[in-house]
């Protein structure tokens, strides 16, 4: 399937969106994570596009959308201001929501924040921050303040070079699709090819936002929703030295709805829409018609 691709404006940001089905369609928006753009998505969307309309747009910052001219960067929530005024856009009724990574904390929160705005979620692999101890929140502002490091991108001579990098990280990855992706997330400049993202990504967040708020949030969902997890997820490689990966990550999705479902994904790690985007699918189809997904996928 074809996908289409457009820059609207919100609130002053050029945002792209990628879509793919008809727009008549019952909507899905897909929101990618950190160093990612919508365009990883087109796997799962060029499936269910046939019978939705899938929505993916570049997050501020990201891919083909604005720079933010702040000198200092971008703030957590700032997505989420995008994310509410994308839905005012396209959508006034319930919606399905899927998020990867940051995207799924993006969407977990707004679904905790607006429940009435979402029906349906599937959250892979986005469970809350690293949980720093709050006592290091004076030393994160100073570095988020004092940081004078020129942050920038590595250049790639041709597209061939940044699409072999992402096989690298993701090795499920086709030439071909490796090549479109790199191909959406980078632009031309003098010597070769450099990813498009604002190098002030790269800078230190001003605060430590603690896993209790992210649960607050959580246990606020009123949506149907599926928790995707790799079953080689790097999960605990962010978390503090000594902490219980697996008792942490239980910890934390059980402030989800009681209903919830679980899935590990088989021959997966962390980036499970690329190592595995028909399970991916498939769980979006069981979640949207009602079924209860067997785990292992």
């Amino acid at each position: 399937m074809q996908s289409k691709t457009e820059t609207i404006q919100l609130d002053g940001f050029g945002i792209r969106l990628t879509t793919w089905g008809d727009e008549a369609c019952q909507p899905i928006l897909f929101l990618h994570g950190f160093m990612d753009v919508g365009a990883s998505f087109h796997s799962i969307c060029e499936q269910l596009g046939h019978a939705y309309y899938c929505v993916a747009p570049d997050l501020r910052g990201f891919g083909g959308s604005d720079h933010t001219q702040h000198p200092l960067g971008y703030y957590f929530f700032d997505y989420l201001f995008d994310l509410f005024s994308l839905l005012e856009r396209f959508s006034r009724r319930s919606i399905c929501l899927v998020g990867h990574s940051m995207g799924g904390n993006i969407a977990s929160m707004f679904a905790g924040s607006f429940p009435e705005r979402i029906s349906h979620l599937v959250n892979i692999e986005g469970f809350g921050p690293r949980g720093l101890p709050d006592d290091d929140a004076p030393d994160q502002l100073r570095r988020w303040l004092t940081d004078q490091t020129p942050h920038r991108f590595r250049v790639y001579p041709t597209l061939e070079g940044l699409a072999k990098r992402l096989q690298t990280k993701n090795r499920a990855l086709t030439d071909l699709d490796a090549q479109w992706i790199a191909s959406q997330m980078s632009r031309p400049i003098s010597g070769g090819i450099q990813i498009s993202a604002d190098p002030k990504h790269k800078r230190p967040s001003p605060m430590i936002i603690p896993v209790a708020q992210y649960a607050a949030f959580w246990r606020r969902i009123r949506a149907k929703t599926i928790l995707m997890i790799g079953e080689q997820s790097n999960f605990g490689n962010w978390l503090p030295a000594g902490v219980d990966a697996t008792a942490e990550l239980d910890r934390r999705l059980s402030n989800f709805p009681a209903d919830t479902q679980r899935l590990i994904v088989a021959r997966s790690g962390h980036m499970v829409h690329l190592d595995r985007p028909d399970a991916v699918v498939s769980a979006i189809r069981g979640l949207l018609a009602g079924r209860s997904i067997p785990s292992p996928l």
